[in-house]
Protein backbone atom coordinates (compact mmCIF):
# COMPACT_ATOMS: atom_id res chain seq x y z
CA UNK A 1 0.00 0.00 0.00
CA UNK A 2 2.98 2.43 0.63
CA UNK A 3 4.36 1.73 -2.40
CA UNK A 4 1.26 2.27 -4.28
CA UNK A 5 0.69 5.52 -2.54
CA UNK A 6 4.27 6.57 -3.33
CA UNK A 7 4.02 5.76 -7.01
CA UNK A 8 0.65 8.10 -7.13
CA UNK A 9 2.63 10.91 -5.49
CA UNK A 10 5.76 10.05 -8.15
CA UNK A 11 2.93 10.49 -10.91
CA UNK A 12 1.64 13.62 -9.22
CA UNK A 13 5.33 15.05 -8.64
CA UNK A 14 6.15 14.37 -12.39
CA UNK A 15 3.11 14.75 -14.62
CA UNK A 16 0.61 16.86 -12.16
CA UNK A 17 0.49 20.60 -12.74
CA UNK A 18 2.76 21.70 -15.68
CA UNK A 19 0.82 25.31 -15.86
CA UNK A 20 3.76 26.90 -14.43
CA UNK A 21 6.43 25.04 -16.78
CA UNK A 22 4.24 25.95 -19.56
CA UNK A 23 4.00 29.67 -18.79
CA UNK A 24 8.03 29.55 -18.06
CA UNK A 25 8.38 27.87 -21.68
CA UNK A 26 5.48 30.31 -23.53
CA UNK A 27 7.85 33.29 -21.65
CA UNK A 28 11.38 32.18 -24.12
CA UNK A 29 8.96 31.39 -26.88
CA UNK A 30 9.21 34.06 -30.25
CA UNK A 31 5.72 35.21 -29.83
CA UNK A 32 5.81 36.37 -26.29
CA UNK A 33 9.07 38.38 -27.35
CA UNK A 34 8.34 39.56 -30.51
CA UNK A 35 6.93 43.46 -30.32
CA UNK A 36 4.23 44.62 -30.72
CA UNK A 37 2.31 41.48 -30.72
CA UNK A 38 -1.03 42.10 -29.01
CA UNK A 39 -2.22 39.43 -26.20
CA UNK A 40 -4.63 37.68 -28.09
CA UNK A 41 -2.27 37.15 -31.02
CA UNK A 42 0.43 35.72 -28.34
CA UNK A 43 -2.56 33.06 -27.44
CA UNK A 44 -3.23 32.07 -30.58
CA UNK A 45 0.37 31.01 -31.58
CA UNK A 46 -0.35 28.29 -28.57
CA UNK A 47 -3.93 26.74 -30.08
CA UNK A 48 -2.33 24.45 -32.54
CA UNK A 49 1.11 23.03 -32.12
CA UNK A 50 3.32 24.14 -34.75
CA UNK A 51 1.63 26.96 -35.97
CA UNK A 52 3.86 29.66 -33.74
CA UNK A 53 6.92 28.29 -36.21
CA UNK A 54 4.86 29.06 -39.15
CA UNK A 55 3.36 32.68 -38.14
CA UNK A 56 6.83 33.33 -37.49
CA UNK A 57 8.14 32.41 -40.91
CA UNK A 58 5.29 33.49 -42.41
CA UNK A 59 5.94 37.43 -40.93
CA UNK A 60 9.95 36.77 -41.42
CA UNK A 61 9.71 36.20 -44.91
CA UNK A 62 6.90 38.85 -45.97
CA UNK A 63 8.78 41.68 -44.37
CA UNK A 64 12.34 40.18 -46.58
CA UNK A 65 9.39 40.10 -49.62
CA UNK A 66 8.42 44.02 -48.55
CA UNK A 67 12.49 45.27 -47.69
CA UNK A 68 12.95 43.59 -51.38
CA UNK A 69 10.34 45.17 -53.42
CA UNK A 70 10.92 48.64 -52.26
CA UNK A 71 14.49 48.49 -51.65
CA UNK A 72 14.95 51.69 -54.00
CA UNK A 73 12.24 53.87 -52.44
CA UNK A 74 12.18 56.08 -49.97
CA UNK A 75 9.94 53.90 -47.92
CA UNK A 76 11.76 50.60 -47.63
CA UNK A 77 9.80 48.61 -44.88
CA UNK A 78 12.31 49.08 -42.43
CA UNK A 79 11.44 50.19 -38.91
CA UNK A 80 12.75 51.65 -36.06
CA UNK A 81 14.35 49.72 -33.00
CA UNK A 82 11.65 48.24 -30.61
CA UNK A 83 8.70 49.37 -32.94
CA UNK A 84 6.03 46.89 -33.08
CA UNK A 85 6.74 44.07 -35.89
CA UNK A 86 3.65 44.26 -37.75
CA UNK A 87 3.68 48.14 -38.29
CA UNK A 88 6.04 49.32 -41.37
CA UNK A 89 4.31 52.35 -42.07
CA UNK A 90 1.80 55.30 -40.52
CA UNK A 91 -1.53 53.56 -40.25
CA UNK A 92 -4.12 53.70 -42.90
CA UNK A 93 -1.46 55.17 -45.48
CA UNK A 94 -1.23 53.26 -49.10
CA UNK A 95 2.12 51.65 -47.29
CA UNK A 96 0.45 50.27 -44.33
CA UNK A 97 -2.20 48.66 -46.98
CA UNK A 98 0.98 47.11 -49.02
CA UNK A 99 2.05 45.52 -45.56
CA UNK A 100 -1.23 43.95 -44.20
CA UNK A 101 -1.75 42.34 -47.45
CA UNK A 102 1.70 40.85 -47.89
CA UNK A 103 2.16 40.07 -44.19
CA UNK A 104 -1.72 38.32 -43.98
CA UNK A 105 -0.63 36.62 -47.21
CA UNK A 106 2.96 34.84 -46.42
CA UNK A 107 1.48 34.01 -42.96
CA UNK A 108 -1.08 32.01 -44.85
CA UNK A 109 1.72 30.84 -47.41
CA UNK A 110 3.56 29.51 -44.78
CA UNK A 111 0.56 28.34 -42.45
CA UNK A 112 -0.29 26.21 -45.90
CA UNK A 113 3.42 24.96 -46.39
CA UNK A 114 3.33 23.77 -42.83
CA UNK A 115 0.67 21.60 -43.11
CA UNK A 116 1.45 20.52 -46.13
CA UNK A 117 4.05 18.92 -44.89
CA UNK A 118 2.69 18.05 -41.35
CA UNK A 119 4.15 19.93 -39.17
CA UNK A 120 0.83 21.99 -38.09
CA UNK A 121 -1.60 19.84 -36.27
CA UNK A 122 -5.31 19.85 -36.50
CA UNK A 123 -5.10 20.49 -40.51
CA UNK A 124 -4.52 18.05 -43.56
CA UNK A 125 -4.54 18.02 -47.21
CA UNK A 126 -7.34 19.34 -49.14
CA UNK A 127 -9.79 17.17 -49.79
CA UNK A 128 -10.11 15.59 -53.34
CA UNK A 129 -13.28 16.85 -55.21
CA UNK A 130 -14.79 14.73 -58.17
CA UNK A 131 -13.64 16.37 -61.44
CA UNK A 132 -16.30 18.94 -62.57
CA UNK A 133 -17.67 18.12 -66.07
CA UNK A 134 -15.48 19.24 -69.04
CA UNK A 135 -12.84 19.14 -66.48
CA UNK A 136 -9.67 17.07 -67.66
CA UNK A 137 -8.07 16.07 -65.07
CA UNK A 138 -8.69 15.31 -61.55
CA UNK A 139 -6.88 16.32 -57.85
CA UNK A 140 -4.97 13.97 -56.32
CA UNK A 141 -1.81 13.67 -53.62
CA UNK A 142 -1.57 16.27 -51.11
CA UNK A 143 -3.15 19.80 -52.06
CA UNK A 144 -1.91 22.69 -50.57
CA UNK A 145 -4.56 23.77 -48.13
CA UNK A 146 -5.00 27.02 -48.22
CA UNK A 147 -8.14 27.22 -46.88
CA UNK A 148 -6.68 26.32 -43.17
CA UNK A 149 -3.73 28.99 -44.23
CA UNK A 150 -5.71 31.59 -44.63
CA UNK A 151 -8.16 31.19 -41.58
CA UNK A 152 -5.28 31.33 -39.54
CA UNK A 153 -3.63 34.25 -41.25
CA UNK A 154 -7.23 36.29 -40.99
CA UNK A 155 -7.42 35.14 -37.31
CA UNK A 156 -4.05 35.94 -36.30
CA UNK A 157 -4.23 39.94 -38.45
CA UNK A 158 -7.43 40.30 -36.98
CA UNK A 159 -6.77 40.44 -33.32
CA UNK A 160 -4.06 43.29 -34.11
CA UNK A 161 -6.53 45.69 -33.12
CA UNK A 162 -4.31 48.36 -30.77
CA UNK A 163 -5.36 51.74 -30.65
CA UNK A 164 -7.38 51.33 -33.55
CA UNK A 165 -10.19 53.58 -34.79
CA UNK A 166 -13.28 51.78 -36.40
CA UNK A 167 -12.45 52.91 -40.17
CA UNK A 168 -8.64 51.96 -39.09
CA UNK A 169 -10.14 48.33 -38.76
CA UNK A 170 -12.36 48.10 -41.64
CA UNK A 171 -9.59 49.46 -44.00
CA UNK A 172 -7.14 46.42 -42.06
CA UNK A 173 -10.21 44.17 -42.58
CA UNK A 174 -10.17 44.98 -46.15
CA UNK A 175 -6.42 44.69 -47.54
CA UNK A 176 -6.28 41.49 -45.31
CA UNK A 177 -8.72 39.74 -47.84
CA UNK A 178 -7.15 40.99 -50.46
CA UNK A 179 -3.97 39.52 -49.55
CA UNK A 180 -5.52 36.53 -49.20
CA UNK A 181 -7.70 36.69 -52.21
CA UNK A 182 -4.47 37.00 -54.37
CA UNK A 183 -3.26 33.80 -52.44
CA UNK A 184 -6.00 31.33 -53.41
CA UNK A 185 -6.50 32.67 -56.69
CA UNK A 186 -2.95 31.99 -57.82
CA UNK A 187 -2.23 28.43 -56.39
CA UNK A 188 -0.97 26.40 -59.42
CA UNK A 189 -2.03 22.92 -60.43
CA UNK A 190 1.23 20.11 -60.63
CA UNK A 191 0.08 17.32 -63.10
CA UNK A 192 0.61 14.10 -64.32
CA UNK A 193 -0.89 12.34 -66.99
CA UNK A 194 -2.73 8.98 -66.66
CA UNK A 195 -1.67 5.30 -68.12
CA UNK A 196 -4.82 6.33 -70.71
CA UNK A 197 -3.25 9.92 -71.49
CA UNK A 198 -6.84 11.37 -71.15
CA UNK A 199 -7.46 12.38 -67.40
CA UNK A 200 -4.34 13.96 -65.71
CA UNK A 201 -4.04 13.96 -61.40
CA UNK A 202 -3.26 16.50 -60.26
CA UNK A 203 -2.37 18.41 -57.04
CA UNK A 204 -2.32 22.87 -56.34
CA UNK A 205 0.57 23.94 -54.86
CA UNK A 206 1.42 27.30 -53.98
CA UNK A 207 3.62 30.10 -56.27
CA UNK A 208 6.86 31.26 -55.36
CA UNK A 209 6.35 34.01 -52.82
CA UNK A 210 7.79 36.22 -54.78
CA UNK A 211 5.01 36.30 -57.00
CA UNK A 212 2.66 37.22 -54.75
CA UNK A 213 4.51 40.16 -53.39
CA UNK A 214 5.19 41.17 -56.98
CA UNK A 215 1.27 41.00 -57.66
CA UNK A 216 0.42 42.32 -54.38
CA UNK A 217 3.19 45.89 -55.27
CA UNK A 218 0.82 46.27 -58.45
CA UNK A 219 -2.27 46.76 -56.49
CA UNK A 220 0.10 49.07 -54.13
CA UNK A 221 0.29 51.44 -57.32
CA UNK A 222 -3.61 51.01 -58.00
CA UNK A 223 -5.10 51.50 -54.03
CA UNK A 224 -7.62 53.54 -53.74
CA UNK A 225 -8.12 55.93 -50.90
CA UNK A 226 -11.60 55.67 -49.01
CA UNK A 227 -13.10 57.35 -46.57
CA UNK A 228 -16.17 55.91 -43.85
CA UNK A 229 -19.98 56.22 -44.05
CA UNK A 230 -22.42 55.34 -41.46
CA UNK A 231 -25.71 53.92 -42.14
CA UNK A 232 -28.49 51.97 -40.36
CA UNK A 233 -30.04 52.08 -36.47
CA UNK A 234 -26.39 51.39 -35.21
CA UNK A 235 -24.64 53.88 -37.73
CA UNK A 236 -22.01 51.37 -38.05
CA UNK A 237 -19.51 52.06 -40.68
CA UNK A 238 -18.81 51.22 -44.62
CA UNK A 239 -15.92 52.07 -47.11
CA UNK A 240 -16.66 54.77 -49.73
CA UNK A 241 -14.21 55.77 -52.29
CA UNK A 242 -13.04 59.07 -52.65
CA UNK A 243 -12.68 61.01 -56.39
CA UNK A 244 -9.01 61.19 -56.99
CA UNK A 245 -9.17 64.69 -57.95
CA UNK A 246 -12.10 66.19 -56.73
CA UNK A 247 -11.18 64.70 -53.13
CA UNK A 248 -14.58 63.93 -52.45
CA UNK A 249 -16.53 60.94 -52.24
CA UNK A 250 -18.45 59.30 -54.74
CA UNK A 251 -20.71 56.74 -53.37
CA UNK A 252 -19.29 54.04 -54.81
CA UNK A 253 -18.06 50.82 -52.30
CA UNK A 254 -13.96 49.80 -53.12
CA UNK A 255 -13.34 47.09 -54.95
CA UNK A 256 -12.97 43.64 -53.15
CA UNK A 257 -9.85 43.17 -55.42
CA UNK A 258 -8.45 46.74 -54.66
CA UNK A 259 -6.08 47.66 -51.94
CA UNK A 260 -7.58 50.71 -49.77
CA UNK A 261 -6.06 53.37 -47.99
CA UNK A 262 -7.43 56.73 -45.90
CA UNK A 263 -4.51 58.79 -45.03
CA UNK A 264 -1.96 60.32 -47.67
CA UNK A 265 1.72 59.25 -47.49
CA UNK A 266 4.37 61.18 -45.59
CA UNK A 267 6.95 61.49 -47.61
CA UNK A 268 9.38 59.70 -45.88
CA UNK A 269 12.74 61.78 -46.05
CA UNK A 270 13.49 62.48 -42.45
CA UNK A 271 13.21 60.32 -39.14
CA UNK A 272 9.92 60.67 -37.51
CA UNK A 273 10.17 58.61 -34.24
CA UNK A 274 6.42 58.65 -33.29
CA UNK A 275 5.65 56.92 -37.10
CA UNK A 276 8.57 54.75 -36.65
CA UNK A 277 10.12 56.29 -40.32
CA UNK A 278 13.80 56.35 -40.03
CA UNK A 279 14.31 58.35 -42.84
CA UNK A 280 16.27 58.30 -45.65
CA UNK A 281 20.04 59.33 -44.41
CA UNK A 282 22.61 57.13 -45.03
CA UNK A 283 20.67 54.92 -47.22
CA UNK A 284 22.54 53.53 -50.76
CA UNK A 285 21.05 55.91 -54.22
CA UNK A 286 21.67 55.58 -57.60
CA UNK A 287 23.10 57.89 -60.45
CA UNK A 288 20.60 56.83 -62.55
CA UNK A 289 17.22 59.03 -63.15
CA UNK A 290 15.59 56.68 -65.70
CA UNK A 291 15.74 54.26 -62.48
CA UNK A 292 14.37 53.73 -58.97
CA UNK A 293 16.80 54.76 -56.03
CA UNK A 294 17.48 57.91 -58.25
CA UNK A 295 19.79 60.07 -56.05
CA UNK A 296 17.99 62.83 -55.97
CA UNK A 297 14.80 61.89 -54.96
CA UNK A 298 16.27 59.27 -52.41
CA UNK A 299 18.10 62.11 -50.75
CA UNK A 300 15.16 64.47 -50.64
CA UNK A 301 17.21 67.32 -52.05
CA UNK A 302 20.19 67.23 -49.21
CA UNK A 303 22.91 65.56 -51.80
CA UNK A 304 24.84 62.33 -51.35
CA UNK A 305 28.91 61.18 -50.87
CA UNK A 306 30.43 59.03 -52.64
CA UNK A 307 32.30 56.07 -50.41
CA UNK A 308 34.51 53.62 -51.35
CA UNK A 309 34.03 49.87 -49.88
CA UNK A 310 36.43 46.95 -50.51
CA UNK A 311 34.48 43.85 -51.59
CA UNK A 312 36.91 40.90 -51.54
CA UNK A 313 36.45 37.50 -54.05
CA UNK A 314 37.97 34.25 -55.20
CA UNK A 315 39.95 34.73 -58.46
CA UNK A 316 42.66 33.14 -60.19
CA UNK A 317 40.90 29.48 -59.10
CA UNK A 318 43.57 26.93 -61.07
CA UNK A 319 42.44 23.40 -61.01
CA UNK A 320 44.78 20.22 -61.59
CA UNK A 321 44.54 16.36 -61.18
CA UNK A 322 46.71 15.86 -58.87
CA UNK A 323 46.30 19.08 -56.48
CA UNK A 324 42.72 20.47 -55.54
CA UNK A 325 41.36 23.68 -56.30
CA UNK A 326 43.58 26.27 -55.09
CA UNK A 327 42.18 30.42 -55.86
CA UNK A 328 43.80 34.06 -55.01
CA UNK A 329 41.68 36.46 -53.20
CA UNK A 330 41.12 39.76 -54.59
CA UNK A 331 40.17 42.66 -53.62
CA UNK A 332 37.60 44.97 -55.42
CA UNK A 333 37.05 48.91 -54.87
CA UNK A 334 33.18 49.80 -55.12
CA UNK A 335 32.15 53.10 -54.98
CA UNK A 336 28.79 53.39 -53.02
CA UNK A 337 26.46 56.75 -53.07
CA UNK A 338 24.69 57.30 -49.92
CA UNK A 339 22.54 59.68 -48.79
CA UNK A 340 23.68 62.77 -46.35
Amino acid sequence: MKLYVGFIVFLLYCFGDTSSAKKARRSDSWCYKAPGLSVSQRKLCFRVLGLETAIKKGIERGLSECEREFQWSRWNCSALVNKSLLERAPAGTREAAFTTALLSASIAYSVTKACTAKNVTECRCEGIRRPRYGQTWKRKGCSANAHFGTYSSERFMLNDRRNKSAIDTLVMKHNIRVGLQVLQENRVAKCTVGKTGRVKSCHLTLPPLHKISRIIKGKYHLATRVTAHKRGKNNSPFLRTIERYRDRPNGKRPRKSSLVYIRYSPTYCYRQNEYGIPGTRGRRCQLNSLKEGDCTLMCCGRGYKREAKLQKRFCDCKTSVDKPCSCKVCTDVIMENKCM
